[in-house]
């Protein structure tokens, strides 16, 4: 659940408390301009049944589990609503799944999320790193979360190598062997 932040209309979410990047050397802000794609994890429409409770097991097929578990769409035209007030473009929506892609500027997302990303570089590798909380409009945070516990993946996004992330997409791995 979002716990209240002491800025007006903003909620911290539960679960995104992260401590001050210690290792590597700081390097400075990222840029303002740089894109970023993150996936927000909605809550389900209906929680999942115990496994223990064996009297409401019963198989579902793909299309039952996602009209019961999968996100709602007015959380997702609340999520979406979010983005286009902070200039995300939304490429990717999944009820079953319950994900939402947003894709923006760093800049963007800073004031998205309330937070500041600064760029480490660790063994050669560069990383965007956030510290504190990550919050949200109050609105999203209404009724149990709409987003519910999104910080641990929008953290892990915001924490990868960049760059070598993205040499590796581009080119093939090659071989120490010598012929």
């Amino acid at each position: 659940m979002a716990t209240r932040s002491t800025k007006s209309r903003r909620v911290a979410l539960e679960g995104s408390s992260k401590a001050p990047f210690t290792q590597g050397r700081y390097v400075g802000p990222v840029r303002k301009d740089e894109q970023l794609t993150v996936t927000l994890r909605l809550r389900r429409k209906s929680p999942l049944p115990s496994p223990d409770d064996t009297r409401a097991f019963r198989r579902l097929d793909y299309d039952e589990f996602r009209k019961r578990h999968g996100a709602d769409p007015d959380d997702v035209a609340r999520v979406e609503a979010f983005a286009h007030e902070y200039g995300f473009d939304v490429p990717r929506v999944s009820l079953a799944q319950r994900a939402v892609d947003l894709s923006g500027t760093v800049e963007a997302m800073q004031k998205a999320f309330g937070t500041k990303l600064q760029r480490y570089v660790v063994r050669r590798k560069s990383f965007r790193i956030r510290s504190g909380e990550l919050t949200i409009p109050a609105g999203l945070a209404c009724s149990g979360s709409t987003i519910g516990r999104t910080s641990a993946r929008i953290s892990a996004f915001l924490s990868v190598p960049l760059e070598e992330s993205l040499r590796r997409m581009r080119r093939p791995r090659r071989s120490r062997r010598s012929k």
